[in-house]
C-alpha cells in the first residue's frame, strides 16, 4: 500500500527516532512524499536538523503528473484550498488521484481529505495500529 505523507507527521516520527513505528504500523507500506515536502525537508537539513536524512531514507518522492497539476492549478484559486499550505494541498491531490491513504498531523488537511472520501489518518491512528500489530 502506498501512503503519502505530510512533513509533521514524518519530522515528529523522525526527531524521536520512531519512524520505525510507522513501518510497523503499514508492514507493507510504501511512504511517499511529494516533492514540496521534501523540499520542506530539505530546508531544515540545509538548516543543521539531521532528521530529514532518515525521512529520505523511508520515503520515495514523487511529483504531481500533469492531470493532477492542471487540479491543483484550479483547486489554489478555491478559497477552501486556501487555508492549507502548498506542500499539503499537493498531499491532497496525490491522495485523492492515486487512490493513496494520507498520513498527517495537520487539521485542516485531514478535515479536507475527510470531505473528499481520502482516507487519512493521523499519528493517534499510527499508534493504535502499531500498538494492535506489537
Amino acid at each position: 500500500m502506498k501512503l503519502i505523507c505530510d512533513t509533521d507527521l514524518l519530522s515528529v516520527f523522525a526527531k524521536v527516532d520512531g519512524l520505525d513505528l510507522l513501518q510497523r504500523a503499514f508492514p507493507k507500506g510504501e511512504f511517499l512524499i511529494s516533492k514540496s515536502v521534501y523540499d520542506e525537508l530539505l530546508f531544515s537539513l540545509e538548516e543543521g536538523f539531521e532528521f530529514p536524512e532518515k525521512i529520505f531514507k523511508m520515503c520515495e518522492v514523487v511529483s504531481l503528473e500533469q492531470r493532477e497539476v492542471e487540479l491543483y492549478k484550479k483547486r489554489r484559486k478555491k478559497s477552501k484550498y486556501l487555508t492549507i499550505s502548498k506542500a499539503d494541498l499537493r498531499t491532497l491531490i496525490i491522495g485523492k488521484k492515486r487512490g493513496s491513504p494520507i498520513l498527517s498531523n495537520d487539521r485542516k488537511l485531514l478535515y479536507l481529505a475527510d470531505r473528499e472520501g481520502i482516507l487519512a489518518l493521523d499519528i493517534y491512528d499510527v499508534f493504535r495500529k502499531a500498538c494492535r500489530l506489537s
